[in-house]
């Protein structure tokens, strides 16, 4: 009797050792799991920020040469243009088999997409007359008196006390008239954005020659001249202008008369926009690239008073972005397989 008792417990006791041994082996399968999976997220996530970085660099790298493109130009006396052009960049993957651990991976694709484009052709809603404000803005008289008040070179109270008022700053965007409370959002929506600019000028205290008339738009044309669109009709097609006096001419009045100030006024390009389309992305033969990572970089230049150098006046850059479709082409092909089944 002893005996048999004995060998029953021995027996649940080793039941219990199983149950227990499968339930341990369960938990370590699934933290093993997990950290698999942590670890491949890790390894997804450092690749994803390694190509942001690469986006990033390309980005600034095609401006930079953008940039530079400009600048030799003018060295050579030559007058920058309006253009576009891609830089194709070798991309490297790390790889034991070859000298120095890297090599040329031709299935990775580096794309920065430059646009270059001439800003004097906007005005400067830092540096205009209250009637090209209101004209350009669409907003009262009042109103856009109010505005050119509020910067630094305006008025800052009623009675010219520069303490009446907080202390006026520059706009740097549009946003700004916004939140200085002069326009509403729906206000804003309407107005036309590639009339306007604030980032052509290097120096706002003493802004000169900031608006082409030779390449501004017939619209832009009739606000600055302060004419009907038949006659800046007519100055588009007589122009390129050398000089004020020809200007004058075509126009059929005084400088004193334009709305825009004749020392703002300039016969060529004194700025440019200059943006860039970086991609990383990996590619099939005969196949859309997928994995795709977007980011981009802007830049306005000012061509200084010797017509030698530039000044950056505006930088700002996007971070990288995933594409909206991530799978890679012969995934999307299996997928559409089993579908099909």
């Amino acid at each position: 009797m002893f005996d048999r008792r004995q060998n029953n417990r021995v027996a649940a006791e080793r039941g219990l050792a199983m149950l227990t041994a499968l339930a341990l082996l369960v938990v370590f399968s699934m933290l093993g799991t997990a950290y698999v999976r942590y670890m491949a997220l890790e390894n997804e996530r450092a690749v994803r920020q390694m190509r942001t970085s690469q986006v990033r660099h390309a980005a600034r790298a095609g401006l930079r040469v953008a940039l530079a493109e400009i600048e030799a130009a003018l060295n050579h006396d030559l007058r920058p243009v309006p253009d576009a052009f891609e830089l194709k960049l070798p991309v490297f993957t790390a790889d034991r088999k070859v000298d120095r651990g890297f090599r040329r991976n031709d299935r990775r694709r580096l794309v920065a997409r430059v646009t270059i484009i001439e800003e004097s052709t906007r005005f400067n809603l830092n540096h205009v007359s209250p009637v090209i404000l209101e004209q350009v803005l669409r907003v009262p008289r009042e109103k856009a008196r109010a505005i050119k008040e509020s910067l630094p070179d305006g008025k800052h109270g009623a009675d010219g006390d520069p303490l009446a008022r907080p202390r006026a700053a520059w706009l740097v965007t549009l946003d700004d008239l916004e939140s200085r409370g002069f326009m509403t959002a729906a206000e804003l929506d309407k107005v036309d954005k590639g009339m306007i600019t604030f980032s052509t000028v290097a120096d706002h205290q003493r802004p000169r020659a900031h608006f082409n008339v030779n390449t501004a738009p017939e619209k832009s044309i009739s606000i600055a001249l302060g004419v009907d669109r038949a006659v800046a009709r007519k100055v588009v097609e007589v122009r390129p202008f050398e000089n004020m006096r020809q200007l004058s001419a075509a126009a059929g009045k005084q400088p004193a008369e334009f709305n825009l100030p004749a020392q703002a006024i300039c016969f060529e390009p004194r700025s440019f926009r200059v943006t860039c389309e970086a991609s990383y992305a990996n590619t099939i033969e005969g196949a859309d690239a997928y994995d795709a990572v977007y980011g981009g970089a802007e830049a306005v230049a000012v061509i200084d008073k010797t017509g030698r150098d530039l000044a950056v006046v505006e930088w700002h850059e996007t971070a990288g972005r995933p594409a909206e479709n991530q799978q890679s082409p012969l995934l999307q092909g299996r997928t559409q397989d089993k579908r099909n089944r």
